[in-house]
């Protein structure tokens, strides 16, 4: 089943803070979005006036069924530095810790990064290894500034995750590629909806 929404964007001169009101969903923009069937995913646009000024998107529901992928946040050109992302990602946290999810991730995305810790989502690198035997040398040659956080098999590969302490930078995707030529990684962003964070964001010269 595929949650079809939109919202508009507005200004609250109160507030002095954007909101978004719900309205229903055109004909032309679920055509827009496409459609899977017997898929669980969430879908909003940010309307300006006329303007299609943003949409955000999930995809489906991770395997073990208390975490949930941000697919895509796209914002017009138009509409770059005003808020529209912040708030379409406010809104559809809102919208998944009422469907019973805890977990958000967002895989990484070049030019977007900044903007997700700002959001206060937290930087895990995930690295896949093809047997136990690479695994363990991956676990047994962290870094400084690295803390293991889980290990686990899905998909045929060893999945090891690693709190990078905030510092998602290019050069421990590329160091555990040294390690073992058939050795992948990428990082993920997460937020548990659950809790409140004490991280804080600081930007790196080195960062993707």
């Amino acid at each position: 089943m595929i949650v079809y929404d939109y919202v508009t964007l507005a200004y609250n001169q109160e507030t002095r803070e954007n909101v978004l009101i719900p309205f229903p969903l055109s004909e032309t923009y679920i055509e827009m979005m496409g459609q899977v069937e017997q898929k669980e995913k969430l879908q909003f646009k940010a309307m300006i006036g006329d303007d299609i000024a943003g949409f955000i998107t999930t995809s489906d529901k991770d395997k073990n069924g208390s975490d949930i992928y941000i697919q895509a946040i796209v914002v017009s050109i138009k509409y770059l530095k005003v808020g529209v992302g912040k708030v379409l990602l406010k809104f559809i946290e809102q919208k998944i810790k009422k469907a019973g999810y805890k977990i958000v991730k967002i895989k990484e995305r070049e030019g977007s990064n900044v903007f997700y810790m700002k959001s206060n989502y937290v930087p895990y690198l995930y690295i896949y290894s093809p047997n136990a035997e690479v695994a363990a040398k991956v676990k047994n040659n962290l870094l400084s500034g690295m803390e293991f956080v889980d290990e686990y098999e899905k998909d045929g590969k060893y999945v090891t995750k690693i709190d990078v302490l905030g510092e998602p930078v290019c050069k421990y995707k590329k160091y555990f590629s040294s390690l073992d030529d058939s050795i992948s990684s990428e990082y993920i962003y997460e937020k548990n909806l659950t809790k409140r964070y004490s991280f804080t964001w600081k930007k790196s010269k080195k960062m993707i």
